[in-house]
């Protein structure tokens, strides 16, 4: 017999109330000597999670990791053929507010077209995205040591092909995103002052780092209202299903301008390689790539090429927290009750 309305609505106020108290508990239990135990059932793997590398398949992947790729097609196919066409039907700038064609018409009166730019400076970044899975691609084949092997597996997997998936020159606007803005200039401020380096480079990475985010709100902004702009014209009247696709892709390329599952998996490897201080350094960093080659490596022998090729498309923030951070369950239940693992 099905529990009526009234029944499962008290249920849901006891399991409320049973929860308030809990956190009520343990707000208070904080303050005390065994507040400090808290905490004790959770810590980091000490074998860096290699003896977790079974409970990274799952059947799922394999649909997630051909969606993965389809999406990948589709926006690599649609940046190539709107930027080609852009760039070889450049014209007198368009109506409508454009920040380099402003700069144009105040300072160098060469008629730049807003959208020719914005389609040469993509096509460059997809180039050098390229390049860099090409370069992977060489290591990976006629490596020096297996170390950068799979250094370069995990770069290829990691960076370029997650790169690619929504990628656009919008994504320029992700560094001046306050929430990545924040971390980056502290990071830099930090670096300087460690004094690393020699002072003159000091002087030219931070006019860099001002310069570069200058030019990113220039860039970014122009090709959000390029994009917009396009995309217009296939959201109004929309009558066939080639128009709902450039508008899907268009929401991709903008939902992807901050790449969560790359800034997620970062803030993760930060907090688990940076230490307290919260800054990776060049040791610590070392530590990272070797981790990470060393899991791609572990994946590939435990679970084979096609396995292993799925998990690589799909590895997430989930993954490495779940192969990184170790619980006990047990003392998690003491010092958690009433509620277990």
């Amino acid at each position: 017999m099905l529990p009526s309305p009234t029944s499962r609505m008290f249920e849901r106020q006891r399991t409320k109330h049973a929860r308030h108290r809990q956190e009520g508990s343990l707000f208070d239990r904080m303050e005390t000597a065994e507040g400090a135990k808290l905490f004790a059932y959770i810590t980091i793997s000490r074998d860096g999670g290699f003896s977790r590398i079974d409970r990274l398949w799952a059947p799922m992947r394999v649909l997630l990791a051909a969606i993965k790729i389809f999406m990948t097609t589709l926006n690599c196919r649609r940046i190539l053929a709107v930027d080609s066409f852009n760039i070889a039907s450049s014209k007198a700038p368009d109506d409508g507010l454009y920040i380099t064609e402003l700069m144009d018409q105040q300072l160098f009166h060469f008629g730049f077209s807003a959208p020719a730019i914005v389609a040469s400076f993509e096509l460059m970044f997809v180039l050098f995205v390229f390049l860099q899975g090409f370069a992977c691609l060489v290591v990976v084949l006629k490596p020096r040591t297996e170390c950068r092997r799979w250094i370069a597996v995990t770069g290829l997997f990691a960076e370029v092909i997650s790169e690619l998936g929504c990628f656009s020159a919008m994504r320029l606007m992700q560094n001046i995103v306050p929430g990545k803005l924040s971390p980056d200039l502290m990071g830099h401020i930090w670096r300087l002052q460690r004094r690393e380096d020699p002072l003159w480079k000091a002087v030219l990475s931070s006019v860099w780092f001002l310069l570069s985010r200058v030019l990113i709100v220039i860039v970014g902004m122009d090709a959000f209202l390029v994009k917009y702009r396009a995309c217009a014209k296939y959201a109004i009247g929309t009558a066939k299903i080639s128009d709902f696709v450039h508008c899907f892709l268009f929401l991709n390329q903008l939902l992807g301008v901050v790449h969560l599952n790359t800034f997620t998996t970062r803030r993760i490897a930060t907090f688990v390689f940076g230490g307290e201080d919260g800054i990776v350094d060049r040791q610590e960093q070392n530590l990272l790539l070797a981790w990470g080659a060393k899991l791609f490596q572990k994946v590939w022998q435990r679970h084979g090429p096609a396995r292993s090729l799925c998990i690589y498309i799909t590895f997430s923030d989930m993954d490495m927290q779940k192969l990184l951070l170790s619980e006990d369950c047990n003392k998690k239940d003491q010092q958690l009750s009433p509620f277990g693992c």
